[in-house]
């Protein structure tokens, strides 16, 4: 089975139908199988598949979150890490400089393709 790229980000960039992985802090918990990550700019609610994904998680943890966006503002959860030793500025600081980077390598790479024809 392929998996798709896991491309890390902030709430506010979600993508529907991409695979991306969030970072946050767990706000709220529903023991129906939800809860609500907050990353400062903005909050997702994040399906969870299992009660065992579920079980161990409490609010106030810092978690990351991979799976699949299904709205703009929800996740499906494939994976939940534990990021309680993180430092978070670094983390967001890599997240703002990779996304410049991929927006520069992709205007770059356009630019290069219109010159070309």
């Amino acid at each position: 089975m392929e998996r798709k790229v896991t491309k890390p980000s902030r709430i506010k960039d979600m993508i529907p139908g991409e695979r991306m992985a969030i970072l946050g802090t767990i706000v709220e918990k529903d023991d129906s199988g939800y809860f609500v990550l907050d990353d400062g700019e903005g909050k997702a609610t994040v399906l969870v598949p299992s009660d065992e994904m579920l079980k161990d998680l409490e609010i106030g943890s810092l978690v990351r979150t991979i799976g699949i966006v299904i709205e703009t503002s929800e996740i499906k959860a494939e994976v939940i890490q534990n990021m309680k030793d993180l430092d978070t500025k670094i983390y967001f600081k890599y997240i703002d400089f990779h996304n410049k980077f991929k927006e520069k390598e992709t205007k770059s790479l356009n630019e290069k393709g219109s010159n070309d024809g």
